[in-house]
């Protein structure tokens, strides 16, 4: 896997890539577009059915959106990043063999998605999130395969720093939509894909201008020997004027 999930990537897509129109062959059969945003089997290895795309296809979209993250962040960054325990928590009650649902402090700071790994009693083992509920805790995509005592336990959130996965999603669904949408005649065409690529351009400039920090990633550089230097980098004026940046308000 590259710095996002297959679950990030199926969210980031729109609902419906666009309304299209009927194939003006039969008139029956829908625009393939029609269904593309919200019919994604990644199931199957084929990819020619309506609808039907393939994980192996998923995943190369993925590994080149890092790419690009890695080449836009190695001036300041050691890379490929690695991921990084961003906090720590505690069980509420003991984890026993092939369970799969479990209580967790700050549980709020938990999404699905997320990749826990708990570390206790000389044992570690990561599970990923399937669910979280307030009432009844987390469950998880596979039963664990160890028991776990809550007093001497530690479950660690780890995850690439933020913003990478958001960045690496919408590069990835911008590949994505550049060969399913654009190779397409009118009216069946959508201008997603550079929706997705802007924002994610705007924060990768935030991260090459300074005001978005990596947390826990190794820098490069004697610009960041002091770790209390906020001021920004010393790049042309034409990256604060070609629309990408966040802020749009400063000068």
């Amino acid at each position: 896997m590259g710095y996002c999930t297959v679950n990030d990537f199926r969210a980031t897509l729109a609902q419906t890539l666009s309304s299209g129109s009927p194939n003006p062959a039969t008139l029956t059969t829908p625009a393939k577009l029609a269904d593309l945003g919200k019919m994604l089997n990644l199931t199957s290895s084929s990819g020619s059915s309506v609808g039907t795309y393939s994980l192996i296809d998923v995943n190369y979209y993925i590994r080149q959106a890092s790419s690009i993250v890695d080449a836009a962040v190695r001036q300041q960054y050691v890379a490929p990043l690695r991921p990084i325990a961003s906090m720590t928590m505690r069980l509420l009650s003991d984890i026993n063999e092939y369970t799969s649902s479990f209580g967790v402090t700050r549980i709020d700071n938990v999404v699905v998605g997320d990749i826990l790994v708990l570390v206790g009693g000389g044992i570690e083992e990561r599970v990923e999130v399937e669910s979280v509920d307030i009432e009844d805790g987390i469950t998880t995509v596979m039963p664990f395969y160890n028991d776990f005592a809550f007093g001497t336990t530690r479950v660690l959130l780890v995850k690439f720093p933020d913003p990478i996965p958001y960045i690496t999603a919408k590069l990835a669904c911008a590949q994505f939509y550049d060969r399913y949408a654009k190779a397409q005649s009118e009216p069946m065409k959508s201008d997603y894909s550079e929706i997705l690529r802007k924002e994610a351009n705007a924060e990768l400039n935030n991260i090459r201008e300074g005001r978005t920090i990596l947390d826990g990633i190794e820098r490069v550089g004697s610009r960041f020997v002091n770790a209390n230097l906020y001021g920004r980098y010393g790049l042309g004026g034409f990256i604060d004027q070609d629309g990408t940046r966040s802020d749009q308000s400063r000068g």
